[in-house]
């Protein structure tokens, strides 16, 4: 009876390990998706162009942008 009770207990943490291992997977695939969408919403915000008056913080990451696109050509 005992040799059945150690085999139970092996295959339940087993499945425990497996759960818990599948848990980590999910969660690094939450989170590599959610940062490829913040550098997606990141750039699209970086790359629109506004034609109106662009605030302080815009107009500042508007000309940072620029002159790191000038050092990349140059």
């Amino acid at each position: 009876m005992k040799a059945k009770d150690a085999i139970h207990d092996t295959v339940g943490s087993q499945e425990r390990r497996s759960g818990m291992t599948m848990f980590i997977i999910w969660l690094a695939i939450a989170i590599f998706l959610f940062f490829i969408a913040l550098e997606l919403g990141v750039s699209y915000w970086l790359n629109s162009e506004m034609d109106e008056k662009l605030s302080k913080p815009q107009e500042m990451l508007h000309n940072i942008r620029e002159k790191l696109v000038r050092k990349r050509v140059s």
